[in-house]
């Protein structure tokens, strides 16, 4: 299934109440937990910390009618918010695809080199 449509099905089942919302998932062999959740606007999809060193984005969807509107960058600013603030969290980083990647430097995220996928990253220890 192409992870639109994953993300797409996920966001109606957590908006219809159909699953939890916020839905967590912990994978031991990795010691990760992800966050996936969703209001009408918008999904993300994130990995908490381990040991204070970064928020994962992992994914974040926007249905086609709120796009363009600043719902994906209000959510993504109210998780690092909540990641500053909550977790001391204070690096970030996102997987992108290539029509993402305007949008998450206009964010201030920098492309990560060396990566065998697209991943960009904020540090505000760097930013400061």
């Amino acid at each position: 299934m192409e992870i639109e449509k994953e993300m797409k099905m996920l966001h109606n089942m957590q908006t219809r109440k159909k699953i939890p919302n916020p839905f967590l998932e912990h994978y031991e062999g990795d010691d990760v937990t992800i966050v996936i959740t969703s209001n009408e606007k918008c999904l993300i999809a994130y990995s908490l910390p381990i040991n204070n060193d970064f928020c994962y984005i992992r994914t974040l969807y926007v249905p086609p009618k709120f796009r363009k509107l600043g719902y994906a960058k209000m959510h993504v600013l109210g998780l690092i918010k909540n990641m500053v603030e909550n977790q001391n969290c204070m690096a970030f980083e996102a997987d992108v695809e290539s029509v993402s990647i305007g949008f998450f430097k206009k964010l201030q995220f920098k492309k990560m080199p060396n990566r065998e996928h697209n991943r960009m990253r904020l540090d505000l220890r760097i930013n400061k």
